[in-house]
């Protein structure tokens, strides 16, 4: 039996072969060339060529392939993981990437940014007791002034003499020596460790040791009075132009002391900004002075507000960690010393109790302050070459590769000097390599 559309049926057992389909009836479309969604009555459906669904449809509960995007509609693109072999993912930091790159530095290898800061710190409140005895010492002639004021003998007070005067004046260099030395120096060694740590690598105190000591330091010595030299010019500068004008007209010296002195403050934060990085460079880049401030002002350009909103938050931060810090420890330091009283008048015991608490209170603070602080340079500084001069790169690589042995032998010169920046030179330095055979690195 046969239909119109479908035509005569085919007998069983006929080997004859199948009929062709009817032609299509005027109005009809040809079977496959009909309109879309449009399919003539008793025919099937035609399907569509492929595996599953065609690209860029969506099917409901599967992803889409194609434009705008990979995964689901709505999903975040996808962020390639950066590599952190050390205490900081190797890529541009942000603020909270760079304080907890400061605290993991500190857990990382306390012994180094702990340690060593906490010995020399312990070292220069020897230094400075001892001077603190000896400049007392040189002051029996005052003792001698007050007992004469109180029983009014005027007439006996006399002078110091010359060599009291030298010797106090001796006693108080010889401990601000002291004091920046040490200063300078925990910061050196603080910066080292961190650029190993960086890296994933625990720097041993000789390591860090041999990168800052010898001319090394001295260079740290000059950067630190440079830095620390223009501020005192620039308000002595002021100062002096001040009294000048205050011979000619108090007006115009009143004027020009307030406006001068709001100018003092805007250049020396613009230049404090511009050089703080030269520390880093210095340690970890193993270039002169000259080169460092350089490097540190290039660094800088650009980044002006970033870099000094993060370094004076860094000074707020640091500030109420000290007074965390030191005020409970001088607190008890103070009770205590009030328990050893025998009378209304103060024991050398309860003097001793209360400068032994608030020298330890400071000597924690101060410890803390300057690895926090110098961990964050450090971090900022790294921060600035990986957005700039694609250090990160460089750092990867120098991560991969094995790290430098401990053979006492010295190690040979390079060939050619690296030209990458950033290039691990094997002995802590990034882009300067080892300083050249009768270079002073001053």
């Amino acid at each position: 039996m046969s239909t119109p559309d479908t035509g005569p049926e085919q007998p069983a057992g006929d080997d004859r072969p199948p009929m062709p389909p009817p032609q299509p009836r005027y109005g009809q479309y040809a079977p496959g060339y009909g309109p879309a969604g449009v399919t003539p009555p008793g025919q099937p459906a035609p399907q569509q060529p492929g595996y599953g669904p065609g690209y860029g449809q969506q099917t409901y509960g599967q992803p889409t392939y194609g434009p705008p995007g990979y995964g689901a509609p709505g999903a975040p693109p996808f962020v390639p993981v950066a590599r952190r072999p050390g205490i900081v993912p190797l890529r541009p930091l942000g603020l909270g990437d760079v304080y907890d790159g400061a605290f993991r530095a500190v857990r990382h290898n306390p012994k180094v940014v702990l340690g060593l800061p906490a010995l020399l710190a312990v070292l220069s409140a020897v230094v400075s007791a001892v001077a603190t005895w000896l400049g007392l010492s040189q002051l029996s002639w005052l003792y001698d002034v007050l007992d004469d004021l109180d029983s009014g003998r005027y007439s006996s007070v006399e002078d110091p003499s010359a060599s009291t005067l030298w010797g106090i004046g001796l006693v108080i260099l010889a401990a601000v020596v002291v004091e920046v030395l040490v200063s300078v120096l925990a910061n050196g060694l603080v910066i080292s460790s961190v650029g190993r740590s960086v890296l994933g690598r625990v720097a041993k105190p000789s390591e860090v040791w041999a990168a800052v000591r010898g001319r090394r330091l001295g260079g740290l010595v000059v950067l630190s009075l440079f830095t620390s030299v223009v501020p005192l010019v620039a308000f002595m500068v002021w100062l002096l132009l001040t009294i000048l004008l205050a011979q000619a007209s108090t007006g115009a010296a009143v004027a020009f002391g307030i406006i001068g002195f709001f100018a003092l403050v805007v250049g020396l934060v613009w230049f404090w900004v511009h050089v703080v990085f030269a520390a880093p460079a210095y340690v970890l880049e193993r270039v002169g002075v000259g080169t460092a401030i350089r490097r540190a002002w290039a660094l800088v350009r650009g980044a002006f507000w970033r870099v000094f909103g993060i370094m004076v938050l860094t000074l707020v931060l640091v500030y109420i960690m000290s007074y965390v810090v030191q005020v409970p420890i001088t607190i008890l330091s103070s009770v205590v010393g009030v328990g050893t009283f025998s009378s209304d008048t103060p024991s050398g015991g309860a003097l001793v109790a209360y400068l032994v608490g608030t020298g330890l209170g400071t000597l924690v603070a101060g410890t803390l302050a300057t690895a926090f602080l110098g961990s964050v340079v450090a971090l900022l500084y790294i921060d600035q070459r990986m957005r700039r001069e694609g250090l990160d790169v460089a750092l990867a690589a120098a991560a991969a590769a094995p790290a430098p042995s401990d053979d006492p032998k010295p190690p040979v010169p390079p060939t050619t000097p690296p030209t990458q920046p950033g290039m691990w030179d094997g002995s802590g330095g990034w882009g300067g390599g080892p300083t050249p055979p009768g270079s002073t690195g001053l």
